[in-house]
């Protein structure tokens, strides 16, 4: 967990990883309690920052997915803007609240990203 300074000490136990499936590069199957839980490893509040295209926000940016967190398992590398999660459009934070607690609540989550300008598409199944 966070230690005293404030520094968040990489916490992942090598056997949560191994429960994530991969079944292409941006496609996996992962235990729900991974990708909502709180362990610093996962990441369950992302630190995304809006992307902004002529004064309109188009998505969130995140810029630091640790190379062992599910989310990097599933084929989302740092710095990639998220645009959409589910079909629902990432363009102010109070949707990304909104969107949280139908998350948790989903068996899938597909999440559109722009890495550069390219569309990748990243599938995560709940299980």
């Amino acid at each position: 967990g966070p230690r005293k300074d404030g520094v968040q000490a990489p916490s992942c136990p090598p056997d949560a990883l191994a429960s994530v499936r991969n079944l292409t590069p941006t496609h996996c199957e992962a235990p729900r309690t991974m990708v909502f839980g709180d362990d610093d490893c996962l990441l369950a509040r992302p630190q995304l920052s809006p992307v902004s295209v002529s004064g309109r926000v188009i998505g969130f940016r995140h810029d630091s997915i640790p190379s062992h967190s599910v989310y990097a398992h599933c084929g989302i590398r740092s710095g990639d803007v998220w645009t959409t999660v589910n079909g629902v459009t990432l363009d102010g934070p109070d949707q990304a609240l909104e969107l949280y607690p139908r998350l948790r609540a989903s068996d899938h989550l597909s999440i559109a990203l722009l890495r550069g300008n390219e569309p990748v598409e990243v599938q995560i199944d709940l299980r």
